[in-house]
């Protein structure tokens, strides 16, 4: 039976909780209130384990997430065990390649991985699936015109994420 160590981050900017194997964090979650998403995604990626609240197992994942959400961080250094798609995992490593505190299309991100535009709205299904948000920053894909679009913690979390990471770019153009 695999271990899956879960804890919550709250603050002003992004709340939700965090989940890591033995092997490297695998799941965000922007709910609060319930773990509906986290058991659903535990039932499809690993239906043969145990969430354990264990803060000691997790620390090095939360500090990253504190030292982010404080303006002290703009790329995350962990290890990551993500489950996806081949297709989705290119999408999701050219998430990666948008820098802090700047935003991409699904046009861009679908070029960024060599395909065309018929292929942004399969990107943007791709993006709408990331397992790890803020850390594979989603958050930053808007539409072509610039409009901010869906995201799964919601538009408000996604205007509070840019916000805050335009505000310690300006401030602090070293982060």
């Amino acid at each position: 039976m695999d271990n899956l160590y879960i804890d919550k981050i709250e603050s002003v900017v992004w709340s939700g909780y965090i989940v890591a194997t033995d092997d490297g964090l695998s799941y965000v979650s922007h709910v609060t209130d319930n773990l509906n998403d986290v058991v659903s995604w535990q039932m499809k990626y690993y239906p043969n384990s145990k969430l354990i609240s264990d803060s000691e197992q997790i620390k090095p994942y939360t500090k990253q997430f504190e030292e982010y959400l404080a303006g002290q961080r703009k790329v995350f250094d962990l290890p990551l065990d993500i489950q996806g798609t081949d297709f989705q995992k290119k999408v999701w490593e050219a998430l990666y390649q948008i820098p802090y505190g700047e935003t991409a299309s699904y046009l861009e991100i679908a070029k960024m991985i060599g395909r065309d535009q018929k292929s942004a709205q399969a990107v943007g299904g791709a993006v709408g699936s990331n397992p790890l948000s803020i850390v594979c920053p989603c958050h930053r894909v808007v539409g072509s015109d610039g409009s901010l679009t869906g995201y799964g913690g919601g538009l408000e979390n996604k205007i509070s994420l840019l916000n805050h990471e335009i505000e310690h770019a300006a401030s602090d153009p070293s982060l």
